[in-house]
């Protein structure tokens, strides 16, 4: 039986796990983001500058997983919860189950900003 691997963030570091993974055929990988579009912000400047195309600097990640190999899917979903103690994640009134757990949902810059936990210029919510 393969080995259930869950990668939530389709991000950079997250596509690079996918990717790593999928050449193994013990594993069965689900990349899971609330956006199926990955934009590549380090070569954003390339497109505006008219250096590259649209396509060159987006990636979408359920044609990703595809390519990935067939033990790969892609879910377009926002995670409600995580429940360590059942290896498991909860999307919406859906369980899934995982061995492994990759939690690669990148993170929020505050620029000059000290005071650990919040940025000043974010809603409250966030």
């Amino acid at each position: 039986m393969k080995k259930q691997v869950v990668v939530i963030g389709g991000g950079y570091a997250g596509a690079k796990t996918v990717k790593k993974l999928s050449l193994d055929p013990t594993v069965a990988i689900t990349l899971i983001d609330q956006n199926r579009f990955h934009y590549l912000q380090a070569e954003t400047h390339e497109f505006i500058a008219g250096i590259t195309r649209l396509e060159d600097v987006v990636v979408d990640l359920e044609h990703f997983c595809q390519e990935a190999g067939a033990n790969v899917t892609f879910r377009k979903a926002h995670v409600d919860a995580i429940e360590f103690d059942d290896n498991r994640i909860k999307i919406g009134d859906e369980y899934l189950g995982y061995d492994y757990l990759v939690i690669a949902t990148g993170s929020t810059t505050c620029p000059g900003h000290q005071e650990p936990g919040r940025c000043p210029d974010l809603p409250p919510d966030l």
